[in-house]
């Protein structure tokens, strides 16, 4: 079969849709305008790893994971929603399109994160998997969002002075507003295909790799607009930041060509294709 990610962008855009459609809130089309239009990259990375753990299995298999994939999508658009508030980032678009606080309100956008977040916890409940991996879900999803992670990544970002920021600091400061929600769809993806703890905690590494790369390629995107927080590229010269992101694409890929520290003899072409993507 193959794992096709155009197909799988467009399932998980058709399984949000379905989930959306019975919603009866005056929340709504907050709701649908902050779902629809991303990139997917969290429920499809779980998607292709779960697809690369195990490429012997067959499509009508592999279809029924793609509801375990939306709550990543859900929660991080509830963040997303937050992070534009005025507040904190500041933002004036949000994929070409003004963010929810201006086109509705702030109070609005705020209910509708909220809304997202419990929306999120409830599909799991309701998912046709054993009940021990919903709760394995649930704590990964609370974790990624608690105290300890987003949400204190989000707060430094925004309190901490930027001037007196080391690249340690930075690194650490994205890997809790970024990476840890890249690392619960690969923790997701490995507790669906019951991979060993070795290997569990080597792809959990190749997360937040990834996530921190993904932060500086935004940060790439987004240093010539007016927000609130660090960015990497405003903070350090050109120069620096090309060594660093030739430096952490180069350790990405040698993940999979390691076998002793590294992914082994498994082999995670679909995995390996999110690299190009950066």
């Amino acid at each position: 079969m193959g794992f096709n990610l155009l197909l799988c962008k467009e399932a998980i855009d058709e399984g949000l849709r379905t989930l959306t459609s019975g919603i009866q809130s005056p929340l709504k089309p907050l709701i649908e305008d902050a779902l629809f239009g991303g990139q997917r990259f969290r429920p499809l990375l779980m998607l292709a790893l779960t697809y690369d753990l195990a490429p012997e299995k067959n499509e009508k298999e592999f279809l029924k994971t793609i509801p375990l994939s939306l709550p990543l999508e859900i929660i991080h658009n509830a963040a997303l929603i937050l992070d534009d508030l005025p507040c904190m980032d500041n933002a004036h678009r949000r994929r070409n399109r003004p963010p929810l606080h201006q086109k509705y309100g702030e109070m609005k956008a705020i209910l509708a994160a909220f809304s997202l977040v419990g929306f999120s916890m409830e599909w799991i409940a309701k998912l046709s998997i054993d009940g021990g991996l919903k709760e394995k879900f649930i704590s990964i999803l609370g974790k990624a969002i608690g105290p300890d992670q987003m949400s204190s990544g989000q707060c430094l970002d925004l309190t901490l002075p930027p001037e007196k920021l080391t690249l340690s600091d930075v690194r650490g400061i994205y890997h809790q507003k970024t990476g840890v929600l890249f690392e619960a769809a690969v923790l997701m993806a490995c507790h669906y295909r019951q991979v060993d703890s070795g290997l569990r905690k080597k792809l959990v590494c190749w997360a937040e790799r990834f996530g921190f790369l993904y932060q500086l390629r935004d940060d790439d995107i987004d240093q010539k607009e007016e927000v609130h927080g660090i960015n990497a590229h405003r903070l350090f010269e050109k120069r620096v930041m090309e060594d660093i992101r030739k430096k952490e694409k180069k350790a990405l890929r040698d993940f999979f060509n390691d076998e002793k520290d590294g992914a082994g003899s498994i082999h995670f072409p679909s995995l390996c294709h999110f690299i190009t993507l950066l």
